[in-house]
């Protein structure tokens, strides 16, 4: 997992492999799956899932509170 400079996350589950870009804000609920790339500057909202169609279901996930 990668998390790069003035992110923000708020109660996300992050599972490995993701990386997320300098300032971008990862809000309450969101649910970013293995190997997802998430852009410097992105704004995502509540709630979001974001999934690779190819990701392996036995990886790990964090919860981020």
């Amino acid at each position: 997992m990668v998390i790069e400079s003035n992110v923000t996350i708020d109660q996300a589950i992050i599972c490995d492999g993701v990386r997320i870009g300098a300032g971008a804000v990862i809000p309450r609920g969101c649910v970013l799956s293995y190997g997802v790339v998430i852009g410097a500057g992105a704004i995502l909202k509540e709630f979001t899932r974001v999934a690779r169609q190819d990701a392996d279901e036995e990886q790990v996930c964090m919860w981020l509170w």
